[in-house]
């Protein structure tokens, strides 16, 4: 499974101060990813007329990209800048996730009982 997300942002804002005035503006792009795998998967048998085995496991892996660009500037009123920050982010990540599980199972009801000929005495 792919997901991507793509997105950007513009904020323009005007401070007004009683002797001065200044513009803010800001703009922001991003793009986020992630690729996703799974898989599960279970195997069971008998191993005689009494007993069984399964074993079940599953597990995934996750890849994720992040992108993000940040820019802002403060401007005077004449137009001059007054601040300017730019910022860019970028991660990639790697997770992956496993589980297995084993289980035996015996089933004691089908098992003859030992007779007994004669009382005190068992019989196999």
């Amino acid at each position: 499974m792919n997901l991507s997300i793509n997105g950007n942002g513009v904020t323009n804002s005007e401070n007004i101060l009683p002797d001065t005035f200044y513009y803010n503006n800001s703009t922001q792009k991003f793009n986020r990813q992630i690729i996703r795998n799974s898989f599960s998967g279970t195997y069971e048998t008998k191993l005689d007329s009494t007993s069984s085995l399964k074993i079940m496991a599953d597990g995934g892996t996750d890849h994720k990209i992040n992108s993000e660009y940040d820019y802002s500037e403060a401007l005077a009123s004449d137009s001059s800048v007054v601040n300017q920050n730019t910022r860019t982010v970028n991660t990639v990540s790697n997770n992956r996730l496993s589980t297995a599980t084993c289980s035996g199972e015996r089933s004691w009801a089908s098992r003859p009982y030992p007779v007994a000929k004669h009382p005190g005495k068992l019989y196999q």
